[in-house]
């Protein structure tokens, strides 16, 4: 299920750069597909990695196993569910819409001038994904909601990377292991945002004793104040003023 999550962001971001090449339909419409059939697996993500984190300490702190239980209950709802929507989403559809935006970006590419034209679609795209993330980020502090949209923005802009990297100068492997890190530090601290509140529902809906979760939470709590030490550090180095680990530069054609 992860691999298939990774592979529909990935096919977004080519999408979204050809929605500004192309402004066709067909992208549109490949694109909402793809947006829904992501919806579908992101709660059987987030009880996924909840489980995965309390099951690897479930010895150190035995008394979280009602939320072990409540999380495998809540896992197998989730898988149900995902398998329900996948097999409603017909790929017939998808292809079918894929097939258009080929046939239309190679004609794209015929038309005279086609090549500078592009390549001013591909700058002002990889700018706003990039001015974007650096405004959600200007605006995020330490809340965690607003991390995780920075980090959604700064993720859209490494898709994009990633796939111009044939055409990309001064980006190398190290200034894209900085967005890697990235995603993996504000990952984290969502996760475990996500994991705190569903115990404190749990405990305010008398599903969990409070007392169970003392220990397991001030753990929670230290790592996360060790990740937002990390992340502001990655932070500086990303968004600070010409920050050069996010410059890029377009190899003529």
């Amino acid at each position: 299920m992860h691999d298939l999550r990774v592979a529909t962001r990935r096919l977004l971001a080519h999408l979204d750069l050809l929605n500004v090449l192309l402004d066709d339909s067909a992208v549109a419409k490949s694109r909402r597909i793809l947006k829904k059939r992501l919806k579908s697996f992101a709660e059987l993500r987030d009880r996924q990695v909840q489980l995965e984190t309390v099951s690897a300490q479930i010895r150190t702190f035995p008394e979280m196993r009602p939320l072990q239980a409540a999380l495998e209950k809540s896992e197998r709802r989730s898988v149900t569910a995902a398998a329900k929507a996948l097999a409603r989403d017909r790929n017939d559809k998808l292809r079918k819409q894929l097939n258009g935006v080929t046939s239309r970006l190679a004609m794209a590419f015929d038309l005279p001038g086609a090549n500078r034209r592009h390549e001013a679609a591909i700058k002002q795209a990889m700018q706003a994904r990039l001015q974007q993330a650096a405004q959600r980020e200007h605006d995020a502090g330490q809340n965690p909601a607003g991390i995780h949209r920075t980090r959604v923005a700064l993720k859209k802009y490494r898709y994009l990377v990633e796939a111009l990297r044939p055409i990309l100068r001064r980006f190398d492997r190290t200034r894209l292991q900085r967005l890697v890190d990235f995603q993996n530090v504000t990952g984290d601290i969502h996760d475990i945002a996500v994991l705190l509140a569903r115990i404190e529902s749990m405990v305010a809906k008398g599903k969990l004793e409070a007392w169970r979760t003392h220990r397991f939470r001030e753990t929670l709590i230290r790592r996360r104040a060790a990740l937002l030490h990390s992340y502001g550090q990655l932070t500086g180095e990303l968004f600070a003023k010409r920050a050069e680990a996010l410059q890029f530069e377009l190899l003529r054609a």
